[in-house]
């Protein structure tokens, strides 16, 4: 080849390689999935080393709401969504903007009262998961240190896991009718697996302690034999002591997959919480004529149904309205001339002394005008 071939061969190689590169890439390097590998596990780390964590019910609820909008490309969107986001900047002035007629109204709503009921429970289910997690973190902490474990310790951790997730099924099985038959079947089933694991690991923990009890036992009998007289015993030894090491290795096994099963509960809990707010902000947002109602938490809804410290209730309509758990003020509070406020005190509880806020109790009567009041 001539010098003059092999600077043009050199040439055309170097202009075809510009020009095919960028395909060459696309080809070979996929960005999109490369980041999503990244953040998958790196979300997945953090989950893992976070078994202690307590479910953010608020960080699951927030999905439900609408993104933020971009950078200045859509001007008019940006513009009413920020209008939006300012309607109900705070729980005080939705107070405001709907009246205490409407909102005492509301409390009467069979559809409100379920998914009040329904937030209630999800708070529970929230306080036994935040339990089951805290167990779960210790217990796998425990079993996978390379230090002599505590079976005491472990096998108390192990039943109180199961204990926790119990209630927690419980709970979920009172609740579940409030969302679509899917969401439920969803959170009973991820729910239902994790007591199932609680129990089989809870079962593995209480062999593995009873084979090292055994173990011990018999090491303390052995150093009282005297020489010839151990055969025996030093081979029932060894059979524990393969017992034993079976027993761990399988609670070990089932150690592993405890940040999986756990991560499958929680994600059924906050399919159900997604679930249950959008159901329930449907609902107001339909009786109050706010299409745009905002997603409340749970505070923030017992806010909207009982705090009327500052309303004029003379002429709401109180028949037939469950007013257990109402938030009052003997100074600002008025109340329909039929209510006599020194009964209705005494059937309340003052937020602190002084304060002059009232709670009213749970299955108390106010007044004989009003049957089934309460």
């Amino acid at each position: 080849m001539t010098d003059r071939e092999a600077k043009f061969s050199d040439h055309a190689l170097e202009a075809w390689l510009s020009q095919q590169q960028p395909d060459l890439l696309d080809s070979v390097i996929d960005v999109e999935a490369g980041l999503r590998e990244i953040l998958l596990q790196s979300r997945h780390d953090a989950m893992v080393d976070s078994l202690d964590a307590v479910i953010d019910v608020e960080a699951g609820l927030a999905a439900v709401l609408p993104p933020a909008p971009g950078p200045a490309t859509d001007g008019h969107r940006a513009t009413r969504s920020a209008r939006q986001r300012r309607e109900f900047l705070s729980v005080e002035r939705l107070l405001m903007s709907v009246s205490p007629h409407r909102r005492i109204a509301l409390r009467g709503h069979p559809e409100v009262l379920l998914g009040y009921e329904a937030l209630e429970g999800l708070r529970k289910i929230e306080h036994y998961m935040r339990e089951s997690f805290q167990c779960a973190g210790q217990l796998g902490d425990l079993l996978t240190s390379h230090h002599a474990i505590d079976f005491d310790l472990a096998l108390s951790l192990s039943l109180k896991f199961e204990h926790t997730i119990q209630i927690t099924r419980e709970y979920c099985s009172e609740i579940c009718a409030f969302v679509r038959k899917s969401i439920a079947y969803e959170l009973l089933c991820a729910v239902r697996d994790v007591q199932t694991f609680a129990t089989n690991l809870s079962r593995s923990v209480a062999q593995a302690s009873e084979y090292a009890h055994a173990c011990d036992t018999a090491r303390k009998r052995n150093k009282r034999l005297r020489t010839g007289e151990g055969t025996r015993a030093r081979q029932v030894s060894r059979e524990l002591a393969y017992h034993f090491d079976q027993a761990l290795a399988k609670t070990r096994r089932l150690t592993e997959d405890l940040p999986s099963i756990m991560l499958r509960g929680e994600g059924g809990v906050q399919s159900f919480a997604i679930a249950c707010v959008q159901r329930v902000r449907r609902t107001l947002a339909r009786e109050i004529g706010h299409h745009r109602f905002p997603t409340l938490s749970l505070e923030e809804f017992r806010e909207f149904l009982d705090n009327f410290t500052m309303s004029d209730l003379r002429d709401a309509a109180l028949e037939g309205i469950d007013l257990g758990g109402v938030r009052w003020s003997v100074h600002q509070t008025l109340w329909p001339e039929a209510v006599e406020v020194d009964d209705l005190k005494a059937r309340s509880d003052e937020t602190f002394p002084g304060s002059g806020i009232y709670v009213i109790r749970s299955g108390t009567a106010m007044v004989r005008d009003f049957a089934g009041l309460l």
